[in-house]
């Protein structure tokens, strides 16, 4: 009767044997494939925030990235958008801040919100590169 071949020569960590000639990863060692990431914002969103006196609404499909503050608006194409930001100037005493909309390191849109209205634009912002994040990731 013969005996059952040798088990096979396991590398230190385990995740490899050798076949004779090369190192091969051990059947087991195989990472399962990454889950499917599902968009759970959909791009026909709408939000609203509120800075002082001022409602700001941010539309967002699969076209157009619109925001709205007061009366002023800015408007650019969703594909074109890769992040939007806040940026502040100096004017005169006071201080200005900008929402704007970025796409390959240019400027796509801004539109000025007031000094009281900061913390509305910055949660803008953070909620479209929230969601161009999500839809870019499929």
């Amino acid at each position: 009767m013969s005996e059952p071949p040798p088990p096979p020569q396991l590398s230190p960590d385990g995740k490899f044997y050798w076949d004779g000639q090369a190192w091969q990863p051990m059947p087991s060692a195989a990472a399962p494939p990454p889950p499917t990431p599902v968009a759970t914002t959909p791009i026909g969103s709408q939000k609203k925030t509120f800075g002082f006196l001022t409602r700001m609404s941010v539309k967002i499909d699969d076209k157009t990235i619109e925001v709205q503050f007061g009366i002023q608006k800015v408007k650019a194409p969703t594909a074109a958008v890769q992040s939007a930001i806040t940026r502040r100037h100096r004017q005169g005493l006071g201080q200005r801040t900008d929402l704007v909309l970025v796409g390959s390191g240019t400027e796509l849109g801004s539109l000025e919100l007031g000094a009281s209205n900061i913390k509305a634009g910055e949660e803008a912002a953070e909620w479209i590169n929230g969601i161009l994040k999500e839809h870019r990731s499929i």
